[in-house]
């Protein structure tokens, strides 16, 4: 555990662990990197001295992806300024792509963030909820600009979408 977290880790989990508390650390992970973000966007409005920081703090809440937003707080996605109806779990899943910053996450990673167990290998019940996912938010789905499969890997959204 001591080499994990001076090599760079925010918290380390041994095997067998608990799954409360696998999930319990990874949402307080994820409020780190949001207070953290926030900061950072705090700290550069203040530095602008410009009126645009009441334009900055109202999108706080606020996710784009070209055409697509998320909107966390309201657990709502608009795609072309229109209201995307999405089951629980596929803004949990949009949700967490959308929170990796474009980072690739893994099907495991996946998995844990949305349903809170390991998979254990079985990602097919992701790959089909991506799969519908995508059927509501990509302008076609068979050709994806947002949620992007990362062969071998998992996926991750695309920040900056190439227009249709």
């Amino acid at each position: 555990k001591i080499v994990g977290l001076e090599l760079g880790a925010d918290d380390y989990v041994t095997k067998p662990f608990n799954l409360c508390e696998l999930v319990a650390r990874i949402r307080a992970g994820l409020r780190r990197a949001a207070a953290e973000e926030e900061q950072d966007r705090t700290s550069a409005s203040a530095g602008s001295g410009t009126a645009g920081e009441t334009n900055e703090d109202a999108q706080a809440d606020r996710l784009a992806f070209g055409a697509l937003e998320v909107l966390p707080a309201e657990r709502r996605v608009l795609g072309d300024g229109k209201e995307v109806s999405l089951t629980r779990t596929e803004f949990d899943l949009l949700l967490a792509l959308a929170s990796a910053n474009g980072r690739v996450l893994t099907r495991d990673e996946l998995v844990t963030a949305v349903w809170g167990y390991d998979s254990e290998g079985g990602t097919r019940l992701l790959d089909s909820h991506i799969l519908h996912l995508r059927g509501k938010i990509e302008p076609d789905p068979r050709r994806p600009r947002f949620v992007l499969t990362v062969r071998d890997v998992g996926y991750r959204l695309n920040r900056q979408p190439q227009d249709a």
